[in-house]
């Protein structure tokens, strides 16, 4: 694309000639920015899925864990401690 622009500003064209390639240009190089900035938005929306993910595990691991010390308590059970 660079080399198209130099062509057409070094070149004889007309005025009309480099007002199409300089706006073919800035077409370009604006699908191109949305393109990247779309990139960049899916990366950050991984990135930030998989930690909220990761978060999410480890806090119901903890919850399964607290639920599994609560079922071996006499007191939740319902029943009375027993002495040895």
């Amino acid at each position: 694309m660079v080399g198209l622009a130099r062509y057409a500003m070094a070149a004889k064209a007309g005025a009309l000639r480099k007002l199409a390639t300089l706006l073919a240009t800035v077409v370009y190089l604006e699908a191109k920015s949305i393109d990247d900035c779309l990139d960049l938005l899916e990366l950050l929306i991984v990135t930030e899925l998989g930690r909220a993910e990761r978060e999410t595990v480890r806090e119901r691991a903890a919850q399964a864990r607290a639920v599994g010390d609560a079922r071996h308590h006499p007191s939740v059970v319902g029943q009375e401690p027993q002495l040895p």
